[in-house]
């Protein structure tokens, strides 16, 4: 049975611990938590697809621009990528630096992971091309050159303890 996640029926639910998961926000932390248990008991491998996105430029704008811009930079970023990657169904399962590590095909299902992978990633770009030149403004890069980076990989996937590995 599907639970409301948000508006004002969601509002008893919120009582007892259920919420959005900071994963999916499509997913419940009951459901979270309900898998992680099962996952807990044995390893499972599935077909899956990484995506791996990063900034290009960031070490160079550390050394340059002020730790305020960097933050509003990043908090930019991870918005456009969160955004993208559960729009298609994707888990974010890591902010690293200047990097998101997003997994497609678990645990939510579908057969096109790759596909939804491929929109995320498109839509990332999308995104960060459309506020590029206010972004650069805003934080002072001045001609620094700024870009993200994705690659996308299908392989199988050894999943345990609800974190995902490719190998």
């Amino acid at each position: 049975m599907p639970i409301p996640l948000r508006g004002p029926l969601s509002a008893p639910f919120r009582l007892f611990g259920v919420r959005p998961s900071r994963m999916n926000p499509n997913t419940c932390t009951i459901c979270e938590m309900a898998f992680s248990k099962i996952m807990k008991a044995r390893a499972v491998t599935i077909d899956a697809t990484i995506l791996f996105a990063d900034l290009r430029g960031y070490t160079t704008l550390t050394q340059t621009i002020a730790q305020d811009g960097l933050t509003s930079l990043l908090d930019a970023f991870y918005d456009d990528c969160a955004a993208a990657i559960w729009r298609y169904d994707g888990i974010l399962n890591k902010t690293i630096g200047d990097a998101v590590f997003a997994i497609f095909n678990f645990p939510v299902r579908r057969d096109d992971h790759a596909v939804q992978a491929l929109l995320a990633a498109r839509q990332i770009q999308r995104s960060f091309r459309d506020r590029h030149d206010a972004l650069v403004r805003a934080i002072g890069a001045g001609d620094i050159e700024i870009g993200i980076g994705i690659g996308i990989a299908v392989t199988p996937t050894s999943v345990s303890s609800a974190r995902p590995t490719a190998t």
